[in-house]
């Protein structure tokens, strides 16, 4: 497993930005959101990409994104929620670094969503409880199949962190 590169994955909402930025310090890596990123190269934000090119063009996009760090190292890369949600980008995790999985309970995740704006995906949803349990159960075997499992519920980013550290152990 070639630890240079630490992919977390989990669902919106989930921390990987936050965590990954608390990691990459930990660690003395570089870090990647794919997201920002992504708005970076192509000028434009994620909404806006999501509004003219629809999902399917925006996960081609990110798809390209997230092959690119394969020619990084030292670095800890959030992924955005969706990202791993093909066979493909799991064998590019699987092969290409460390995947993490972070998991939040459903009923915590739909709460830190609720003041959400920014979430394309979110958009005109009429329920967010349902939105958020069809997703995850569509994702479950994509996120359960990373390298790492770490259950956020109930931890502090640091205590998330510290679990992170001892699983990956450099």
């Amino acid at each position: 497993m070639d630890k240079s590169r630490i992919y977390l994955t989990g669902f919106m909402g989930s921390g990987k930005s936050t965590i990954g930025a608390m990691l990459a310090q930990r660690f003395g890596y570089d870090f990647l959101d794919l997201d920002q990123n992504i708005e970076t190269v192509t000028g434009r934000s994620i909404p806006d990409i999501f509004q003219s090119h629809g999902e399917a063009g925006f996960r081609e996009i990110e798809k390209h994104a997230l092959t690119s760090t394969a020619a990084r190292s030292r670095v800890v890369i959030a992924t955005g929620g969706g990202t791993i949600a093909s066979s493909n980008a799991v064998y590019f995790v699987q092969h290409h670094g460390v995947g993490v999985y972070l998991v939040v309970d459903e009923a915590e995740l739909t709460r830190r969503l609720s003041s959400s704006a920014d979430r394309p995906l979110l958009f005109g949803r009429q329920s967010l409880t349902e939105y958020v349990s069809t997703k995850l159960a569509e994702r479950k075997e994509f996120y359960e199949s990373m390298h790492v499992r770490i259950v956020t519920d109930g931890l502090t980013p640091d205590q998330i962190v510290d679990r992170l550290e001892n699983e990956i152990a450099l």
